[in-house]
């Protein structure tokens, strides 16, 4: 393997990995904005809210219950 083609592998690697943790970072910050405006809404409406997230918090069940 040569030097050219040794830098060639190092550089996509670390492309790629770049890529995939600005993923994540952009689902996270997404997921919070997304619920923080639906408690916002359902605190709003008297409801109350039911939020259960996963761990490293890239999924999220979101359920509002209306108190009567």
């Amino acid at each position: 393997m040569t030097r050219q083609t040794r830098r060639i592998f190092v550089f996509l690697g670390s492309f790629i990995i770049l890529m995939g943790l600005f993923l994540v970072a952009s689902k996270i910050y997404f997921n919070s904005k997304e619920i923080r405006l639906a408690s916002e809404r359902c605190i709003e409406a008297g409801g109350v809210v039911n939020l259960e997230q996963s761990q490293f918090n890239l999924n999220y069940t979101f359920s509002c219950e209306l108190e009567s």
